[in-house]
Parts: C-alpha cells; sequence; structure tokens
C-alpha cells in the first residue's frame, strides 16, 4: 500500500515541478535576453549593457517612483473607505444595508471598460487627464468593491461583543 502512496506522490510531484518548469520558461527567456550583449548576440555573452541602458537613457526610476506613489495613496484610500463601509457590512441588519450589499456585488460584475470614455471625458474637462490623482481615483473605484467585500469578511471573522 505504501509503494502505491509513495508512486502516487512521484506523479503529483513531477506535475507540479513540470508545470512550475514551464510557468518560470518565459522568465527565464526573459531574463536570459536581458543579459544578452545585442540582438542576435551569442547567449555565451553575459554582459550588463542592456541595464545601464535602461537606467541612463529613460525614466525608469521616475515610472517606478510614480507606480509606488501611486500604489500606495490607492491602497490607504481604499482601505479609509472600505474598512467603515464593510463593518457596516459585515454588523449591520438593515434592509438598506442588504441593498448596498447588492449593488456593491451589481458594481463588482460590471466591466470597468464601460467607463472609460466617460471618465477620460470627466477628466478631461477637470484637467485631470494626464495626472496621477486621476489614476489614484480611478484605481480606488474600480477596486473599492472587492475591498469593501473583503473587509466585511474580515469583520465576520471577528466574534461580535
Amino acid at each position: 500500500m505504501s509503494l502505491a502512496l509513495d508512486k502516487g506522490k512521484l506523479i503529483r510531484s513531477a506535475f507540479v515541478y513540470l508545470f512550475t518548469a514551464i510557468a518560470l520558461l518565459p522568465i527565464g527567456a526573459t531574463v536570459m535576453l536581458s543579459l544578452r550583449s545585442r540582438p542576435g548576440g551569442a547567449p555565451a555573452l553575459i554582459s550588463l549593457e542592456n541595464f545601464v541602458h535602461v537606467f541612463r537613457e529613460t525614466l525608469v526610476l521616475q515610472w517606478l517612483a510614480n507606480s509606488l506613489m501611486v500604489s500606495l495613496f490607492t491602497v490607504v484610500a481604499a482601505i479609509i473607505v472600505a474598512a467603515p463601509a464593510g463593518y457596516v457590512i459585515s454588523r449591520g441588519r438593515h434592509k438598506i444595508i442588504a441593498g448596498y450589499s447588492l449593488l456593491l456585488f451589481v458594481v463588482q460584475s460590471l466591466p470597468v471598460i464601460t467607463a472609460v470614455i466617460p471618465l477620460f471625458m470627466l477628466f478631461a474637462r477637470l484637467g485631470l487627464a494626464d495626472h496621477l490623482g486621476a489614476l489614484v481615483i480611478i484605481y480606488v473605484a474600480g477596486s473599492l468593491s472587492v475591498a469593501t467585500w473583503m473587509m466585511a469578511a474580515y469583520f465576520d471573522s471577528i466574534p461580535a461583543a
């Protein structure tokens, strides 16, 4: 019986390793291509000149800093808004709260692409078309329903006093 168990474990492990290798293959190929000295260069020559070019000739550090700033503001704003809403959904027992909960579910199921053109027109009128603040607003609005549901699930896990 233990031989069959070991054989089953071995087969599962082999599948896990195979799928992991398949999933990591594009990442490995990207790393290998980034370490080549020039396009079509010999794979044996490892060079960091592509990285030097990216950091010297582009604004990649500013782009990364912008992404970090937008992410931090989005997370903080989403938590500030979603935590009280999640608490109300978790602890409140009223028809209005049930309706709000259903509304969140419906909003979550709508495709975001339907709001792209109206949002662009609104942000263009407000002068925010090329501004990081507009991106934060869009990200917060897009993640608010999920964040509220997650906060409600977290508050549900805490016993009510």
